[in-house]
Protein backbone atom coordinates (compact mmCIF):
# COMPACT_ATOMS: atom_id res chain seq x y z
CA UNK A 1 0.00 0.00 0.00
CA UNK A 2 1.42 3.42 -0.81
CA UNK A 3 0.90 6.53 1.37
CA UNK A 4 -2.41 4.98 2.72
CA UNK A 5 -4.27 4.78 0.26
CA UNK A 6 -7.63 2.37 0.00
CA UNK A 7 -6.05 1.30 -3.24
CA UNK A 8 -3.13 -1.16 -3.77
CA UNK A 9 0.14 0.57 -5.67
CA UNK A 10 0.51 -3.22 -6.61
CA UNK A 11 0.40 -6.97 -5.48
CA UNK A 12 2.46 -9.92 -5.76
CA UNK A 13 1.74 -13.35 -6.05
CA UNK A 14 4.95 -15.43 -4.99
CA UNK A 15 5.27 -19.07 -5.76
CA UNK A 16 8.01 -20.85 -3.39
CA UNK A 17 8.75 -24.58 -3.75
CA UNK A 18 11.55 -25.75 -1.25
CA UNK A 19 13.06 -29.38 -1.12
CA UNK A 20 15.84 -30.91 0.45
CA UNK A 21 17.15 -34.04 1.97
CA UNK A 22 19.58 -34.16 4.98
CA UNK A 23 21.69 -37.72 6.28
CA UNK A 24 23.88 -37.90 9.27
CA UNK A 25 25.94 -41.03 9.71
CA UNK A 26 27.70 -41.14 13.50
CA UNK A 27 30.57 -43.71 13.75
CA UNK A 28 31.91 -44.25 17.75
CA UNK A 29 34.71 -46.49 18.93
CA UNK A 30 34.52 -46.42 22.98
CA UNK A 31 37.27 -48.40 25.01
CA UNK A 32 37.03 -48.69 28.84
CA UNK A 33 39.84 -49.78 31.33
CA UNK A 34 38.87 -50.58 34.43
CA UNK A 35 42.00 -49.75 36.74
CA UNK A 36 40.49 -51.67 40.28
CA UNK A 37 37.61 -52.93 41.88
CA UNK A 38 36.70 -49.52 44.05
CA UNK A 39 35.60 -47.59 40.81
CA UNK A 40 39.42 -46.14 39.27
CA UNK A 41 38.41 -46.49 35.41
CA UNK A 42 39.60 -44.67 31.78
CA UNK A 43 37.18 -44.46 29.58
CA UNK A 44 38.56 -43.18 25.67
CA UNK A 45 35.93 -42.23 22.90
CA UNK A 46 36.77 -41.81 19.36
CA UNK A 47 34.15 -40.08 16.93
CA UNK A 48 33.55 -39.04 13.35
CA UNK A 49 30.47 -37.71 12.29
CA UNK A 50 29.22 -36.49 8.70
CA UNK A 51 26.80 -34.71 7.08
CA UNK A 52 25.00 -33.26 4.47
CA UNK A 53 22.30 -31.29 3.87
CA UNK A 54 21.14 -30.31 0.26
CA UNK A 55 18.25 -28.58 -0.55
CA UNK A 56 16.76 -26.29 -3.67
CA UNK A 57 14.38 -23.34 -3.99
CA UNK A 58 12.38 -22.31 -6.78
CA UNK A 59 10.58 -18.36 -6.41
CA UNK A 60 8.16 -17.82 -8.62
CA UNK A 61 6.63 -13.71 -8.02
CA UNK A 62 3.99 -12.46 -10.70
CA UNK A 63 3.53 -8.83 -9.94
CA UNK A 64 0.34 -6.73 -11.19
CA UNK A 65 -0.49 -3.28 -10.69
CA UNK A 66 -3.15 -1.73 -8.90
CA UNK A 67 -5.31 -1.20 -12.38
CA UNK A 68 -4.72 -5.14 -12.90
CA UNK A 69 -1.98 -4.70 -15.37
CA UNK A 70 1.12 -6.85 -15.32
CA UNK A 71 4.58 -5.30 -13.79
CA UNK A 72 7.26 -5.08 -16.41
CA UNK A 73 9.56 -7.02 -14.60
CA UNK A 74 8.76 -10.58 -13.59
CA UNK A 75 10.81 -12.44 -10.46
CA UNK A 76 12.21 -16.18 -11.33
CA UNK A 77 15.07 -17.52 -9.86
CA UNK A 78 16.26 -20.68 -8.74
CA UNK A 79 18.91 -21.56 -5.66
CA UNK A 80 19.91 -24.87 -5.21
CA UNK A 81 23.33 -25.20 -2.25
CA UNK A 82 24.80 -27.83 -0.01
CA UNK A 83 26.23 -28.34 2.74
CA UNK A 84 28.39 -31.03 4.35
CA UNK A 85 30.03 -31.08 7.62
CA UNK A 86 32.97 -33.78 8.91
CA UNK A 87 32.94 -33.59 12.86
CA UNK A 88 36.24 -35.30 14.50
CA UNK A 89 36.48 -35.68 18.19
CA UNK A 90 38.18 -37.40 20.86
CA UNK A 91 38.19 -37.22 24.53
CA UNK A 92 40.16 -39.09 27.48
CA UNK A 93 38.38 -39.78 31.06
CA UNK A 94 39.58 -40.55 34.17
CA UNK A 95 37.14 -41.81 37.34
CA UNK A 96 38.79 -42.84 40.45
CA UNK A 97 37.10 -42.89 44.19
CA UNK A 98 38.34 -42.34 47.70
CA UNK A 99 37.32 -42.11 51.32
CA UNK A 100 34.10 -43.99 49.95
CA UNK A 101 31.56 -41.24 49.63
CA UNK A 102 33.72 -38.79 46.92
CA UNK A 103 34.71 -39.15 43.19
CA UNK A 104 37.27 -37.36 41.27
CA UNK A 105 36.43 -36.73 37.13
CA UNK A 106 39.01 -35.54 35.00
CA UNK A 107 39.48 -35.48 31.24
CA UNK A 108 40.64 -34.68 28.06
CA UNK A 109 38.93 -33.52 24.67
CA UNK A 110 39.32 -32.49 21.08
CA UNK A 111 36.91 -31.44 18.53
CA UNK A 112 37.85 -30.50 14.92
CA UNK A 113 34.77 -29.60 12.70
CA UNK A 114 34.48 -28.84 8.84
CA UNK A 115 32.26 -27.15 7.07
CA UNK A 116 31.88 -26.79 3.04
CA UNK A 117 28.48 -24.95 1.88
CA UNK A 118 27.97 -24.08 -1.94
CA UNK A 119 25.26 -21.82 -2.89
CA UNK A 120 24.29 -21.15 -6.74
CA UNK A 121 21.85 -17.80 -7.35
CA UNK A 122 20.30 -18.50 -10.98
CA UNK A 123 17.77 -16.14 -12.78
CA UNK A 124 15.29 -18.18 -14.06
CA UNK A 125 13.27 -16.54 -17.00
CA UNK A 126 11.59 -18.96 -20.02
CA UNK A 127 14.74 -19.21 -21.82
CA UNK A 128 16.78 -21.33 -18.90
CA UNK A 129 18.77 -20.63 -16.01
CA UNK A 130 21.31 -18.26 -15.76
CA UNK A 131 23.74 -18.30 -13.16
CA UNK A 132 24.87 -15.05 -11.20
CA UNK A 133 28.34 -15.40 -10.07
CA UNK A 134 28.04 -12.27 -7.95
CA UNK A 135 25.02 -13.58 -6.20
CA UNK A 136 26.21 -17.35 -5.95
CA UNK A 137 28.59 -18.33 -3.34
CA UNK A 138 31.59 -20.93 -1.35
CA UNK A 139 31.70 -20.69 2.51
CA UNK A 140 34.43 -22.82 4.11
CA UNK A 141 34.11 -22.70 7.98
CA UNK A 142 36.75 -24.48 10.43
CA UNK A 143 37.03 -24.48 14.11
CA UNK A 144 38.75 -26.27 16.60
CA UNK A 145 38.25 -27.06 20.35
CA UNK A 146 40.31 -27.90 22.90
CA UNK A 147 39.27 -28.60 26.54
CA UNK A 148 40.31 -30.05 29.79
CA UNK A 149 38.28 -30.34 33.03
CA UNK A 150 37.62 -31.84 36.12
CA UNK A 151 35.16 -32.36 38.61
CA UNK A 152 34.67 -33.78 42.52
CA UNK A 153 31.20 -34.88 44.41
CA UNK A 154 30.94 -36.08 47.92
CA UNK A 155 29.18 -35.88 50.68
CA UNK A 156 30.31 -34.35 54.16
CA UNK A 157 27.40 -35.27 56.84
CA UNK A 158 24.27 -33.73 56.03
CA UNK A 159 26.43 -31.48 52.91
CA UNK A 160 26.46 -32.65 49.79
CA UNK A 161 28.97 -30.62 47.30
CA UNK A 162 29.97 -30.96 43.01
CA UNK A 163 32.40 -28.69 41.90
CA UNK A 164 34.25 -28.49 38.72
CA UNK A 165 36.10 -25.94 36.43
CA UNK A 166 36.97 -26.72 32.64
CA UNK A 167 38.96 -24.59 30.51
CA UNK A 168 38.38 -24.12 26.45
CA UNK A 169 40.57 -23.12 23.61
CA UNK A 170 39.08 -22.47 20.74
CA UNK A 171 39.93 -21.25 17.40
CA UNK A 172 37.43 -20.51 14.54
CA UNK A 173 38.16 -19.50 10.51
CA UNK A 174 35.21 -18.62 7.71
CA UNK A 175 36.15 -17.87 4.84
CA UNK A 176 33.49 -16.53 2.14
CA UNK A 177 34.78 -17.20 -1.84
CA UNK A 178 32.10 -14.36 -3.01
CA UNK A 179 32.73 -12.28 -0.31
CA UNK A 180 36.41 -12.22 0.11
CA UNK A 181 36.50 -12.21 3.95
CA UNK A 182 38.30 -14.34 6.95
CA UNK A 183 36.57 -14.00 10.00
CA UNK A 184 38.90 -15.34 12.35
CA UNK A 185 38.43 -16.28 15.91
CA UNK A 186 40.71 -17.41 18.78
CA UNK A 187 40.15 -17.58 22.11
CA UNK A 188 40.09 -19.17 25.77
CA UNK A 189 37.54 -19.28 28.77
CA UNK A 190 36.97 -20.62 32.06
CA UNK A 191 33.71 -21.99 33.21
CA UNK A 192 33.54 -23.35 36.92
CA UNK A 193 30.45 -24.88 38.21
CA UNK A 194 29.12 -25.35 41.63
CA UNK A 195 26.19 -27.35 43.23
CA UNK A 196 25.62 -27.54 47.05
CA UNK A 197 22.96 -29.47 48.94
CA UNK A 198 22.46 -28.97 52.84
CA UNK A 199 19.78 -31.94 54.16
CA UNK A 200 18.26 -30.18 57.04
CA UNK A 201 16.18 -33.29 57.41
CA UNK A 202 14.29 -36.01 55.51
CA UNK A 203 11.78 -34.08 54.41
CA UNK A 204 13.45 -30.75 53.89
CA UNK A 205 16.76 -30.18 51.77
CA UNK A 206 18.24 -26.93 50.45
CA UNK A 207 20.55 -26.24 47.67
CA UNK A 208 22.71 -23.55 46.29
CA UNK A 209 24.10 -23.69 42.13
CA UNK A 210 25.92 -21.76 40.38
CA UNK A 211 26.96 -22.85 36.65
CA UNK A 212 28.70 -21.15 33.57
CA UNK A 213 28.69 -22.35 30.31
CA UNK A 214 29.40 -21.31 26.40
CA UNK A 215 26.73 -21.48 23.74
CA UNK A 216 28.09 -21.70 20.14
CA UNK A 217 25.81 -21.26 17.59
CA UNK A 218 24.71 -24.16 15.28
CA UNK A 219 26.54 -23.90 12.04
CA UNK A 220 23.09 -22.64 9.58
CA UNK A 221 23.52 -19.46 11.52
CA UNK A 222 27.38 -18.84 9.99
CA UNK A 223 26.23 -19.58 6.76
CA UNK A 224 25.82 -15.83 4.69
CA UNK A 225 23.71 -17.50 1.89
CA UNK A 226 21.00 -15.57 1.52
CA UNK A 227 17.90 -17.74 1.03
CA UNK A 228 14.59 -16.02 -1.10
CA UNK A 229 10.83 -16.31 -0.06
CA UNK A 230 9.91 -12.81 -2.57
CA UNK A 231 11.66 -10.36 -4.69
CA UNK A 232 12.48 -8.31 -1.07
CA UNK A 233 12.69 -11.08 1.51
CA UNK A 234 15.71 -13.19 2.36
CA UNK A 235 17.06 -14.70 5.52
CA UNK A 236 20.79 -15.25 5.26
CA UNK A 237 23.44 -15.91 8.00
CA UNK A 238 25.99 -14.40 9.97
CA UNK A 239 29.53 -16.06 9.51
CA UNK A 240 30.94 -13.26 12.34
CA UNK A 241 28.73 -14.83 14.94
CA UNK A 242 30.27 -15.24 18.08
CA UNK A 243 29.40 -17.56 20.90
CA UNK A 244 27.39 -16.63 24.24
CA UNK A 245 28.64 -16.96 27.30
CA UNK A 246 25.87 -18.22 30.05
CA UNK A 247 26.33 -17.37 33.90
CA UNK A 248 23.22 -19.07 35.79
CA UNK A 249 22.69 -18.79 39.77
CA UNK A 250 19.39 -20.83 41.51
CA UNK A 251 18.75 -20.96 45.29
CA UNK A 252 15.99 -23.78 45.99
CA UNK A 253 14.29 -25.47 48.32
CA UNK A 254 12.49 -29.19 48.55
CA UNK A 255 10.11 -30.42 50.62
CA UNK A 256 9.27 -34.40 50.86
CA UNK A 257 11.47 -34.80 47.46
CA UNK A 258 8.15 -33.54 45.66
CA UNK A 259 7.51 -30.12 46.58
CA UNK A 260 10.27 -27.41 44.94
CA UNK A 261 10.97 -23.90 44.91
CA UNK A 262 13.48 -21.93 43.96
CA UNK A 263 14.75 -18.27 43.01
CA UNK A 264 16.97 -17.99 40.33
CA UNK A 265 19.14 -15.21 38.27
CA UNK A 266 20.41 -16.03 34.31
CA UNK A 267 22.69 -13.51 32.44
CA UNK A 268 23.52 -13.93 28.90
CA UNK A 269 26.01 -12.40 27.33
CA UNK A 270 26.78 -11.68 23.62
CA UNK A 271 23.56 -14.01 23.01
CA UNK A 272 22.85 -14.77 19.16
CA UNK A 273 19.59 -14.30 17.90
CA UNK A 274 17.92 -14.01 14.74
CA UNK A 275 16.82 -10.29 14.28
CA UNK A 276 14.89 -8.84 10.71
CA UNK A 277 16.17 -5.98 9.22
CA UNK A 278 13.75 -3.24 7.09
CA UNK A 279 15.78 -1.37 4.93
CA UNK A 280 13.68 1.63 3.95
CA UNK A 281 15.77 2.70 0.93
CA UNK A 282 16.54 -0.44 -0.83
CA UNK A 283 12.77 -1.64 0.20
CA UNK A 284 14.12 -4.74 1.47
CA UNK A 285 13.13 -6.55 4.61
CA UNK A 286 15.84 -9.58 5.48
CA UNK A 287 16.10 -11.76 8.58
CA UNK A 288 19.74 -12.33 9.69
CA UNK A 289 21.55 -13.38 12.67
CA UNK A 290 23.62 -11.31 15.06
CA UNK A 291 24.91 -11.08 18.37
CA UNK A 292 23.15 -8.72 21.30
CA UNK A 293 24.97 -7.15 24.12
CA UNK A 294 22.86 -8.51 27.18
CA UNK A 295 19.82 -10.70 28.48
CA UNK A 296 19.57 -11.15 31.57
CA UNK A 297 16.41 -12.43 33.89
CA UNK A 298 15.47 -12.99 37.81
CA UNK A 299 12.40 -14.74 38.90
CA UNK A 300 10.99 -17.96 40.59
CA UNK A 301 10.21 -21.05 39.94
CA UNK A 302 7.75 -23.75 41.67
CA UNK A 303 6.33 -27.24 40.81
CA UNK A 304 4.07 -29.03 43.51
CA UNK A 305 1.94 -32.17 42.86
CA UNK A 306 -1.53 -32.83 43.81
CA UNK A 307 -3.31 -36.16 44.96
CA UNK A 308 -6.54 -35.04 44.75
CA UNK A 309 -7.93 -38.62 44.55
CA UNK A 310 -7.22 -42.18 44.36
CA UNK A 311 -8.10 -41.89 40.32
CA UNK A 312 -6.77 -38.16 39.78
CA UNK A 313 -2.71 -36.96 39.20
CA UNK A 314 -2.11 -33.07 39.32
CA UNK A 315 0.88 -31.53 38.52
CA UNK A 316 1.83 -28.17 38.30
CA UNK A 317 4.33 -25.73 37.88
CA UNK A 318 4.65 -22.12 37.70
CA UNK A 319 7.34 -19.23 36.89
CA UNK A 320 7.42 -15.49 37.48
CA UNK A 321 10.49 -13.25 35.71
CA UNK A 322 11.89 -10.10 35.21
CA UNK A 323 13.90 -10.03 32.28
CA UNK A 324 15.59 -6.95 30.40
CA UNK A 325 17.07 -6.83 26.90
CA UNK A 326 19.36 -4.63 25.98
CA UNK A 327 21.87 -4.01 23.15
CA UNK A 328 23.27 -1.62 20.85
CA UNK A 329 21.52 -2.14 16.99
CA UNK A 330 20.79 -0.01 13.78
CA UNK A 331 23.13 3.07 15.28
CA UNK A 332 20.80 3.37 18.14
CA UNK A 333 20.25 0.97 21.45
CA UNK A 334 17.12 -0.47 23.32
CA UNK A 335 17.08 -1.14 26.89
CA UNK A 336 13.46 -3.31 27.33
CA UNK A 337 11.78 -4.71 30.88
CA UNK A 338 9.16 -6.72 30.79
CA UNK A 339 7.34 -8.82 33.97
CA UNK A 340 6.21 -12.46 32.68
CA UNK A 341 4.38 -15.61 33.81
CA UNK A 342 4.54 -19.29 32.67
CA UNK A 343 1.66 -21.59 33.93
CA UNK A 344 1.51 -24.98 33.36
CA UNK A 345 -0.86 -27.82 34.64
CA UNK A 346 -1.23 -31.84 33.78
CA UNK A 347 -4.16 -33.87 34.70
CA UNK A 348 -3.83 -37.37 34.54
CA UNK A 349 -7.01 -39.80 35.23
CA UNK A 350 -6.89 -43.57 35.89
CA UNK A 351 -10.69 -44.00 34.93
CA UNK A 352 -10.86 -48.36 34.90
CA UNK A 353 -7.57 -49.81 35.94
CA UNK A 354 -8.55 -52.99 35.66
CA UNK A 355 -9.20 -52.13 32.01
CA UNK A 356 -5.65 -50.41 31.57
CA UNK A 357 -8.10 -47.01 30.65
CA UNK A 358 -6.61 -43.46 31.49
CA UNK A 359 -7.20 -40.02 30.60
CA UNK A 360 -4.99 -36.70 30.30
CA UNK A 361 -5.73 -33.08 29.86
CA UNK A 362 -2.84 -30.53 30.06
CA UNK A 363 -2.30 -26.76 29.60
CA UNK A 364 -0.04 -24.05 29.77
CA UNK A 365 -0.22 -20.34 29.01
CA UNK A 366 3.11 -17.88 28.52
CA UNK A 367 2.72 -14.24 29.04
CA UNK A 368 3.63 -11.55 26.35
CA UNK A 369 7.53 -11.15 26.64
CA UNK A 370 10.32 -9.86 24.72
CA UNK A 371 13.54 -11.20 22.71
CA UNK A 372 15.89 -8.75 21.29
CA UNK A 373 13.87 -6.02 19.56
CA UNK A 374 11.08 -8.44 19.04
CA UNK A 375 7.55 -8.46 21.25
CA UNK A 376 6.12 -11.60 21.40
CA UNK A 377 2.23 -11.50 22.20
CA UNK A 378 0.92 -14.62 24.88
CA UNK A 379 0.85 -17.98 24.19
CA UNK A 380 -1.43 -20.98 25.60
CA UNK A 381 -2.22 -24.20 25.01
CA UNK A 382 -4.72 -27.10 25.78
CA UNK A 383 -4.04 -30.93 24.64
CA UNK A 384 -5.89 -34.05 26.00
CA UNK A 385 -5.69 -37.82 25.03
CA UNK A 386 -6.91 -41.22 26.28
CA UNK A 387 -5.37 -44.33 26.47
CA UNK A 388 -6.23 -48.37 26.86
CA UNK A 389 -4.03 -51.03 27.43
CA UNK A 390 -4.95 -54.16 25.42
CA UNK A 391 -3.68 -57.49 24.42
CA UNK A 392 -2.42 -58.55 28.41
CA UNK A 393 -0.92 -54.79 28.66
CA UNK A 394 1.53 -55.59 26.27
CA UNK A 395 -0.35 -53.14 23.56
CA UNK A 396 -1.33 -49.39 23.79
CA UNK A 397 -3.51 -47.65 22.16
CA UNK A 398 -3.48 -44.17 22.43
CA UNK A 399 -5.67 -40.91 20.68
CA UNK A 400 -4.12 -37.66 21.70
CA UNK A 401 -5.52 -33.65 20.38
CA UNK A 402 -3.04 -31.19 21.05
CA UNK A 403 -3.35 -27.29 20.78
CA UNK A 404 -7.14 -28.03 21.05
CA UNK A 405 -7.94 -24.14 20.71
CA UNK A 406 -5.26 -23.48 18.25
CA UNK A 407 -3.89 -20.86 19.88
CA UNK A 408 0.12 -22.06 19.77
CA UNK A 409 0.34 -19.15 17.40
CA UNK A 410 3.20 -16.77 17.30
CA UNK A 411 2.63 -12.84 16.63
CA UNK A 412 5.39 -10.83 16.78
CA UNK A 413 5.57 -7.06 16.86
CA UNK A 414 8.65 -4.77 16.20
CA UNK A 415 8.30 -0.80 17.02
CA UNK A 416 12.07 0.57 16.94
CA UNK A 417 14.03 3.52 15.37
CA UNK A 418 12.31 3.41 11.70
CA UNK A 419 12.31 -0.65 11.99
CA UNK A 420 8.02 -0.94 12.24
CA UNK A 421 6.65 -4.03 10.83
CA UNK A 422 5.84 -7.53 12.13
CA UNK A 423 4.63 -11.28 11.63
CA UNK A 424 1.89 -13.66 12.02
CA UNK A 425 3.36 -17.30 12.10
CA UNK A 426 0.58 -20.52 12.51
CA UNK A 427 1.77 -23.66 12.19
CA UNK A 428 0.40 -27.40 12.36
CA UNK A 429 0.03 -27.03 15.86
CA UNK A 430 -3.41 -28.49 16.11
CA UNK A 431 -3.40 -32.04 15.63
CA UNK A 432 -5.28 -35.41 16.30
CA UNK A 433 -3.13 -38.69 16.64
CA UNK A 434 -3.93 -42.66 16.88
CA UNK A 435 -1.24 -44.73 17.78
CA UNK A 436 -0.97 -48.33 18.66
CA UNK A 437 2.54 -49.66 20.18
CA UNK A 438 3.31 -52.97 21.34
CA UNK A 439 5.94 -54.07 23.80
CA UNK A 440 7.88 -58.00 22.93
CA UNK A 441 9.38 -59.80 25.17
CA UNK A 442 10.55 -59.44 28.92
CA UNK A 443 11.99 -55.76 30.18
CA UNK A 444 15.58 -55.10 28.12
CA UNK A 445 18.72 -54.88 30.42
CA UNK A 446 19.80 -51.34 30.93
CA UNK A 447 22.72 -50.39 28.92
CA UNK A 448 25.85 -48.53 29.74
CA UNK A 449 25.00 -45.15 29.71
CA UNK A 450 27.43 -42.64 28.81
CA UNK A 451 28.53 -39.65 26.40
CA UNK A 452 30.08 -39.71 22.92
CA UNK A 453 32.98 -37.08 22.00
CA UNK A 454 30.63 -35.73 19.32
CA UNK A 455 27.65 -35.19 20.97
CA UNK A 456 27.44 -31.23 21.39
CA UNK A 457 28.56 -30.59 18.18
CA UNK A 458 25.83 -33.09 16.44
CA UNK A 459 23.46 -30.73 17.98
CA UNK A 460 24.92 -27.92 16.40
CA UNK A 461 23.71 -29.23 13.06
CA UNK A 462 20.08 -29.07 13.45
Amino acid sequence: MNNHSARPDSILNTQNVSTGKASQYSFNLNYKVKLDNNGRNINVDLDYVPYQNMNSQQVDTYGFLGNGNPLPNQYHIFTPSNQNIDIYSWKLDYTDKFWKKWTFEAGLKYSSIVTRNRFDFYNNPSTGPQLVNSRSDRFEYTENISAIYASITGDVGKWSFEGGLRGEYTRTNGKSIALDTNNKNNYFKLFPTLFVVYKVDKDNEVNLNYNSRISRPEYWRLNPFKSYTSPYTYLEGNPALQPAFIYNGELGYTYKQQYNVSFYLRRVVDYFSNITVQDNISKLFYDTQRNLDLSQEIGFSASFPIKAAKWWEINNYAQGSYRQEKSGYLQARYNYHVWGIYLSSNHAFTLNKAQGLKAEISAWYSSPTIQGIYKLAKLYDVSAGMSKSILKSKGTLRLAVNDIFYSNTYRIDVNYENQRNGFYEKSDTRSATLSFSYRLGGNPTAARKRTSASEEEKKRTQ
